[in-house]
């Protein structure tokens, strides 16, 4: 009988984490007949794509038989989301220790709300088969961070996504520096992107900026609108800024491009199920964020061939665009710094661009579903 792997990974919003579990698991029904991958649907959160895990032999099994969060997917604000999470862990506490109880010997991946399987794995599982899987560097408050001097001790490993994050835990948790791994996200499905990228782009014919990711504070929309509204006048650029994505920022920012006359050179697009003829055809992807760990759209912008202009948050894209000499980069939230970048991007020549792509291009390699698959593999066995 096939080793069971199950991935936990509650979510409330479309994040990029939700792709990643999707292709780790199909990593696994991909290339290896030992594992058998199964994604836990807690409360519903995975029935919006039980059709797409089905057809990649993923099995997706019910701890509860809960819908609540395939109606609340992408409806809460901060405060409402925070009030949310809680109710999920009161709701899971009871159905998560039965789990552990039963499958003790099956490794569990837990992706996000992370705190639960973390506190109940001390007391309710004998094996170290847990594997702690960061999105992004965690922010440590007084009880989550003695909750991770305690528990780490009872997981068998932390994987982060960039050599940063697992530097910074390792100088956080120096007493088990050695359970902090780098593990690359499956963000390149090869087969899967050359089908979606063919799909007719008729939206745009012209040449345009893009930007993706949820309408929330962390991708720093409002910043780039600022900045659009501060060149509007001078000729900066003659290209339109196209923003997709959905979220609680939306009417903030529809309000700010109204009330300051920019709507000629931004729009945003919404959400978008494929984004990929989008991204393809860009001048360039633009990103503001404030953080990002490691940043899906920029290795999806490297593989198609696409320029990167990105801030230098943390923790992924200064080591993804290698500080500058595979994309540009600017300050995070420097208007100077980014006008500045901006202006070198226009102005380097296509040797420059074509140099800085390939570059960019070879470091996406790094996050197929493969390479992802090749060194998950060496743990598991």
């Amino acid at each position: 009988m096939n080793n069971k792997i199950f991935y936990w990974s509650p979510f409330i919003d479309k994040v990029a984490t939700v792709k990643s579990v999707i292709n780790s698991a199909y990593s696994l029904a991909k290339y290896d007949k030992t594992y058998e991958p199964i994604i836990l649907n807690t409360l519903g959160e995975w029935d919006d794509y039980k059709e797409d895990i089905l057809k990649k032999n993923i099995k997706l099994i019910k701890l509860t038989n809960s819908e609540m969060l395939s109606k609340k997917k992408g409806k809460s604000g901060f405060l409402k989301s925070r009030i949310l999470y809680l109710y999920i862990i009161l709701k899971l506490f009871f159905p998560l220790i039965k789990f552990l109880k039963k499958n003790n010997d099956d490794y569990l991946i837990i992706h996000l709300i992370t705190s639960l399987p973390l506190f109940l794995n001390i007391f309710f599982r004998k094996n170290n088969k847990i594997i702690l899987r960061v999105s992004g560097l965690p922010k440590f408050t007084f009880f989550r961070k003695l909750l991770w001097n305690y528990g780490i001790n009872y997981i068998k490993l932390v994987y982060c996504p960039t050599n940063d994050t697992r530097q910074n835990l390792q100088n956080l948790f120096p007493k088990n520096r050695s359970k902090f791994k780098v593990l690359r996200d499956p963000i390149i499905n090869i087969k899967e992107i050359q089908v979606k990228k063919r799909e007719l782009n008729n939206l745009f014919k012209k040449k345009y900026y893009l930007s993706i990711g949820r309408l929330t504070k962390q991708k720093n929309y409002m910043f780039l609108l600022k900045f659009l509204k501060d060149h509007s006048k001078n000729n900066f650029f003659d290209e339109k800024f196209l923003i997709v994505g959905d979220g609680e920022e939306k009417k903030k920012l529809k309000n700010y491009i109204d009330k300051n006359n920019i709507g000629n050179l931004v729009e945003l697009l919404g959400y978008k199920k494929n984004i990929f003829p989008l991204l393809k055809d860009a001048k360039a992807l633009v990103s503001t964020s404030l953080w990002e760990d490691p940043g899906f759209t920029l290795i999806e912008a490297a593989y198609l061939n696409t320029q990167v202009i990105s801030s230098d948050c943390p923790n992924g894209p200064k080591e993804i665009l290698d500080y500058g000499k595979n994309g540009y980069i600017f300050e995070t939230n420097s208007m100077q710094s980014f006008a500045k970048i901006f202006n070198q991007f226009l102005n380097d020549n296509k040797k420059t661009k074509y140099d800085k792509k390939i570059k960019l291009k070879k470091i996406s390699r790094n996050f197929t579903i493969f390479n992802h698959y090749k060194n998950l593999k060496k743990i598991l066995n």
